[in-house]
């Protein structure tokens, strides 16, 4: 809500999933992919986005409240009462992270990480891999959902930080820093 505040001439509808209102934004203001208002705009959507994620769900990966949020949120019943179950439930299921950000309702999962990959292409919603304000719980989550294959070598785990992984994200073989923006 407080990120559409910087563009009072565009009405907000606080009932509509705010990645659907930016977009919306986007085509009121007639701006194209390639325009640079866009592009700026967009890197703070994203800012605005990771900061309602950890607002939301914590910044601590070891955190077993923010893993019980998560858990919650996905409808998984009964909750798990130790971190470790509760990753081990959350991880295996396909989900993407900006869903899990954005809206009140239940999210779509996925049966698999090359379905994930599509819809998060097609729906472009993606979390910045970088993305300064990212907690260590959002980083633990996010996947290289550009290229799914690679993500599926690692059985849909996150990017690494926890369970015996090395610390800090995969090394590709392509050299290009993939974006990462869903949990599989």
């Amino acid at each position: 809500t407080h990120y559409f505040a910087q563009y009072p001439s565009f009405r907000y509808n606080a009932d509509s999933l705010a990645t659907s209102e930016f977009r919306r934004m986007c085509s009121h203001f007639g701006w194209t992919r390639q325009d640079k208002a866009r592009i700026d705009a967009q890197k703070a959507f994203r800012i605005a986005l990771t900061q309602q994620f950890n607002a939301r769900y914590g910044m601590d990966e070891e955190s077993l409240l923010s893993w019980k949020l998560l858990c919650a949120r996905l409808g998984i019943d009964p909750i798990p009462n130790s971190t470790y179950e509760c990753r081990e439930v959350f991880c295996a299921t396909h989900v993407n992270l900006v869903d899990l950000a954005d809206g009140e309702d239940t999210v779509l999962t996925f049966p698999t990480v090359n379905e994930l990959s599509a819809y998060t292409k097609r729906e472009e919603k993606f979390f910045p891999r970088e993305e300064a304000y990212a907690g260590g719980l959002l980083k633990y989550l996010l996947r290289n959902i550009i290229s799914s294959s690679l993500d599926s070598e690692r059985n849909g785990l996150g990017l690494g930080y926890g369970r015996g992984k090395p610390k800090g994200p995969p090394v590709h073989s392509s050299g290009k820093q993939a974006q990462g923006g869903a949990l599989g």
